[in-house]
């Protein structure tokens, strides 16, 4: 996942920070799948619908599902993520819009992301001591500890 040229690494992280969160106006979220588990996410898409903007959810209808629990999505296509991409790309290519690479702009946040990545791991580690400081058990792991040591071993298992 971190490998993936549209991942901003740490985009929770990136995105807390207040300059980026100043600077995050969108007009048009595209969601593809469901649920947003991002709280950061859910803020610019709040943000982006009360301001006119559009959230269109890329997701297969299930009638017993909360995919919009905050009533954000104003626009929804039922369908599986690759189809849906398969065919917005064929379209791109039809239409002679995909010539070389497409550019965003969160191409940026790319590459913070991934010097942010590199630091992260001793940063969670330093702020968890003092949080942690004067605790009776040795054991104690604190919520960043824990997505931390998750994502590590997850990207031990597809690496």
């Amino acid at each position: 996942r971190n490998d993936c040229p549209a991942v901003v690494p740490y985009g929770e992280h990136v995105l807390k920070h207040p300059a980026v969160a100043e600077g995050m106006k969108a007009d048009f979220v595209l969601q593809i799948g469901a649920p947003l588990i991002s709280s950061e996410i859910g803020k610019i898409v709040s943000e982006c619908v009360s301001g006119g903007g559009a959230h269109v959810l890329v997701h297969p209808h299930h009638p017993s599902e909360r995919a919009d629990p905050y009533f954000t999505v104003t626009h929804r296509v039922s369908s599986e993520a690759g189809t849906f991409l398969k065919a917005v790309q064929d379209r791109l290519e039809d239409t002679g819009l995909a010539k070389d690479t497409l550019m965003s702009d969160l191409a940026p946040l790319i590459l913070l992301g991934r010097a942010l990545g590199e630091k992260m791991p001793g940063i969670i580690h330093q702020a968890s001591s003092h949080i942690t400081q004067g605790c009776s058990e040795s054991s104690v792991l604190t919520e960043p500890q824990v997505v931390l040591a998750i994502s590590e071993v997850l990207q031990n298992v597809n690496g």
